[in-house]
């Protein structure tokens, strides 16, 4: 990963915020520059446009009974309509429609709903891997979405391995994407 360029600057911020920032970068064991650094990024490559694309917080249980309402084809319908949004979502946030910035918005969405996620290369192909324990109805929904985007940018179509809480996917990715999209 390239080493970013990093500059000075010097902002008031108002104590009892600056004391809130200092007390969760103790809990989390790092320094309060870095959280600050991570509040910042997640601002600018997601939080910012949540007003625009018209999402909001929502609550882990209650995507859960969505995502188990309804049969295979409500499911299949469920993971078309999020593959649209995603797409929209794409222009506007990374102002680009590919292979990589797709799935660099993915990384952000996953990580923001606090979803595990980890890339690695083996003999030639990347392994993608998943983890959400939100029951086996969600590795459907995920592996459904994953599908939509790779049969859209890709020629190979990847191949899926699902537990009741984990999608892998093996799939051969260009090398031209790994500037956008590194888990």
């Amino acid at each position: 990963m390239p080493i970013r360029k990093t500059r000075t600057v010097s902002y008031r911020v108002d104590s009892k915020v600056l004391d809130e920032v200092i007390r969760e970068a103790n809990m989390r064991d790092t320094s309060p520059n870095l959280l600050v650094n991570q509040i910042l990024r997640r601002f600018v490559e997601f939080d910012r446009y949540q007003h625009r694309l018209g999402t909001i917080p929502f609550p882990k249980e209650m995507l859960m009974e969505i995502i188990n309402t309804g049969d295979d084809k409500y499911l299949e319908a469920l993971a078309s309509r999020a593959f649209k949004f995603l797409l929209e979502a794409v222009i506007l946030t990374q102002q680009n429609q590919d292979l990589g910035a797709t799935l660099a918005l993915l990384k952000e969405y996953v990580k923001v709903g606090g979803i595990a996620c980890d890339h690695l290369k083996k003999d030639g192909k990347d392994i993608i891997v998943v983890q959400h324990d939100m029951g086996p109805r969600t590795s459907v929904f995920v592996k459904e979405l994953l599908s939509a985007v790779f049969e859209k940018f890709l020629i190979e179509r990847p191949v899926f391995e699902m537990t009741d809480s984990t999608v892998v996917v093996t799939v051969k990715l260009p090398d031209i994407i790994y500037s956008q999209f590194s888990i």
